[in-house]
């Protein structure tokens, strides 16, 4: 990926670890210079650099070092008390986006399920969801605005599915939270409230619903349910790293039953549950085996849920599974992308100019143009981050 191609590697929380991994994510003073308002930012520095996307929600790191959250917000996920949230399909969320009350400059996001963190120079933040101990500080409660979270510091990576956490940190991942499918890899089905070590020699971290993969010098291991063979054929829980067998990747996506991974060459495969063609190979039958995805010149991958989506190298979109096709087919956007994310039934991508564009569902406002139109065909649109959009 050279220089990150300002393509590819920013994806959910693999975005984190492979900017890292290039040397993309330098740390930067504090800045407090962005105008403490709600929707859109008319001021210098409103370019976004990063967009993370998980769940329901939606978050933005922009030039000036702010973050930016949109979307489901009963948890805090986005920023904000809930109690004064408005409320989207009788739940509270932040339709527009809010900027989140994080004083540090952020150098980059991680997101979970109903979680939101950000790194800035070695400290973690984190807010959202926290009633299985997510955070890992050994306290419960949910927190709608940013945590410093000690015990993860100097992670390089950050992200969650619905009730646990994981940080990597020196080639180490340690998580926490709940452990009802063993998706915390210590070998038990019991939760934590305090970070254990799973995984050593890690460059890469994945996180899915109830599953966490990692690539240690490019192969690619899982751990937690595999009752869609999305670990590997025997269709028996992990509770420990076991080998899908798949080698020479850089990069993972991890949907609620599915697994992909980006390897050489530009190509990517998949393999786990099938049925709505989020293993991108033209069926809805769920192979047993790692199956590869049919495009080619793959910068990144992402997905979440029951859906995949690839940024070609040419800064096209391409997405196959629920709500698209069992085919890649391209998605249409107002110009070419520069980094792709995907949260549990929408999307979202950093465009040529430094705009962000979300689409799909947006039942909880994750679209972030204050729409609120539940229609999950919806076409993109430009998220109400900076002047003009």
């Amino acid at each position: 990926m050279g220089t990150w191609l300002r393509l590819g590697c920013c994806i959910g929380i693999a975005c984190v670890a492979c900017r890292f991994q290039h040397g993309e994510l330098a740390t930067s003073t504090p800045s407090t210079d962005a105008p403490q308002v709600d929707g859109a930012v008319d001021a210098p520095g409103c370019t976004v650099e990063q967009i993370s996307a998980a769940g329901n929600h939606a978050c933005a790191r922009l030039a000036d070092g702010s973050v930016w959250c949109w979307g489901d917000n009963q948890r805090g996920e986005s920023g904000r008390d809930p109690t004064t949230s408005p409320s989207c399909s009788g739940s509270a969320c932040e339709p527009m986006p809010v900027r989140v009350a994080l004083s540090p400059r952020a150098d980059a996001l991680g997101l979970g399920y109903d979680d939101s963190c950000a790194i800035s120079g070695s400290d973690v933040y984190c807010w959202g969801a926290n009633g299985a101990g997510e955070f890992g500080t050994g306290a419960t409660g949910d927190s709608s605005s940013p945590e410093l979270i000690a015990p993860r510091a100097s992670a390089t990576a950050i992200g969650g599915g619905y009730d646990v956490l994981c940080s990597l940190a020196g080639g180490k991942v340690s998580c926490s939270g709940g452990n009802t499918s063993g998706d915390l890899g210590n070998n038990t089905t019991t939760g934590l409230l305090t970070l254990v070590a799973v995984d050593t020699g890690v460059t890469v971290l994945g996180k899915g619903y109830r599953n966490t993969c990692a690539i240690a010098s490019g192969a690619v291991s899982c751990w937690g349910d595999n009752s869609e063979d999305q670990i590997d054929t025997s269709g028996q829980q992990r509770l420990t790293p076991a080998s899908t067998g798949v080698t020479g990747a850089s990069q993972l996506v991890v949907g609620s039953y599915h697994v992909c991974a980006r390897t050489t060459g530009g190509a990517a495969s998949c393999w786990g549950d099938n049925g709505y063609g989020q293993i991108g190979d033209g069926t809805t039958a769920s192979p047993k085996t790692p199956t590869t995805v049919a495009l080619t010149e793959i910068a990144a991958i992402t997905g979440s849920g029951y859906h995949t989506c690839a940024l070609r190298s040419d800064g096209t979109v391409w997405c196959w599974g629920d709500n698209y096709t069992a085919t890649p087919a391209q998605v249409t956007l107002p110009a070419l992308a520069t980094q792709l994310t995907s949260g549990y039934a929408h999307d979202c991508a950093v465009l040529i100019d430094g705009t962000a564009t979300c689409w799909g569902g947006d039942s909880y406002g994750q679209l972030g143009d204050g729409s609120m139109n539940a229609n999950a065909t919806n076409p993109a649109t430009k998220v109400a981050l900076c002047s003009g959009s």
